[in-house]
């Protein structure tokens, strides 16, 4: 009778896990690599990760976020929500390895993206900023703006590389917020 108890808890955990996960790296990841960043930390085992995914996925907990034509996912509002709401639900042991190797997972996470920006004059008193985020040096966003000062295009090319992944999530967000 136990074990049917564990089997019908462990799903939430894991559920909770990946949103924990989702939500630190803050920034799309492919499932290939949420798979591996799992499996390699030993925090569930293959399957239960793309059960825990599938079902984040239909309850709008995270958001399909394809990448080259890979199934890729990011963190939505309501996932984030639910993961204030129930952070202290999450193993400590498996917050813990997330935490620890946090940095770690978002180096490699970021090894295949490649955030990017550059300015060019159009005129004396305009200046065209782009804003790329590329995955594996195919463009997963671009922005391309017009500012009124040299200082403006440097700052914000200067400031791109720390805002990228937020700024990607809130333009996204944004974007389909009557879709949710």
């Amino acid at each position: 009778m136990t074990h049917i108890n564990e089997e019908r808890v462990m799903p939430v955990n894991n559920k909770l896990i990946l949103l924990y996960l989702l939500d630190k790296i803050d920034m799309p990841v492919a499932e290939t690599r949420i798979i591996k960043i799992i499996l390699e930390n030993k925090l569930m085992n293959y399957f239960y990760v793309v059960q825990a995914l599938d079902e984040l996925l239909e309850n709008k907990y995270i958001l399909n976020a394809n990448i080259n034509g890979k199934p890729a996912y990011e963190i939505s509002n309501l996932g984030k929500n639910l993961i204030e709401t129930l952070k202290y639900s999450i193993p400590i042991l498996s917050k813990k390895v997330i935490d620890r190797n946090c940095i770690e997972i978002k180096k490699n996470v970021k090894k295949g993206t490649q955030i990017y920006a550059d300015y060019f004059p159009e005129s004396d008193d305009q200046y065209i900023v782009e804003c790329k985020i590329l995955e594996d040096d195919f463009p997963l966003f671009e922005l391309k703006l017009t500012v009124g000062s040299k200082e403006d295009a440097k700052f914000i090319c200067k400031n791109w590389e720390d805002t990228a992944p937020s700024t990607y999530r809130e333009i996204i967000d944004k974007l389909l917020e009557e879709k949710k």
